[in-house]
């Protein structure tokens, strides 16, 4: 007896993607980027908010609460730093030429820049301020605040306009 086996073959076809649909290195390399930038941000809020605490606790010393003061604000300066540098990247892994976008980044670069180089020179004149003691406490105490406060402003303002440049850069396929 023989028996009658029937044979069914299948095609298989094959999908291909345009190669202008796939993701280049650069942009997967920004993607990660985004994510290790924000990752870094948000530590660095989370390191801010223990410091605030410290330096708002009665019960610590008055230089404890001081140290955790300046942490706090340089925690501050980091956390904008990463955040500026995260978008950078959210923006590098989107890919595309836009010129315009390119014009208003290298603005925005320019602004940004301006904006701290002023906040560093405030800074330097309330540093001579707080050393200055012809003047009273209550003012040098006042510019020492400032200081702080001036240093995140330039801090901020560097991170925004290192994040413009890259971004223009970006936009422009360089």
């Amino acid at each position: 007896m023989s028996t009658n086996k029937s044979t069914t073959q299948h095609k298989h076809k094959t999908h291909s993607i345009p190669l202008t649909l796939l993701p280049t290195m650069e942009t997967i390399q920004n993607a990660i980027n985004y994510v290790s930038e924000t990752i870094q941000g948000t530590s660095a809020e989370a390191s801010k908010e223990v410091n605030k605490e410290i330096a708002k606790d009665s019960n610590q010393s008055l230089g404890t609460r001081a140290e955790a003061a300046v942490d706090a604000a340089g925690d501050k300066v980091d956390q904008t730093k990463h955040e500026a540098k995260a978008e950078a990247h959210k923006e590098g892994a989107e890919g595309g030429f836009h010129p315009i976008d390119a014009i208003s980044h290298a603005v925005s670069y320019v602004q940004e820049s301006i904006a701290g180089s002023s906040a560093e020179a405030s800074k330097e004149v309330n540093k001579e301020i707080v050393k200055d003691s012809n003047q009273s406490i209550s003012s040098r105490v006042g510019a020492a605040i400032d200081v702080v406060g001036d240093k995140i402003n330039e801090g901020k303002h560097d991170a925004k306009a290192e994040a413009h440049k890259e971004a223009a850069k970006h936009d422009i396929g360089a």
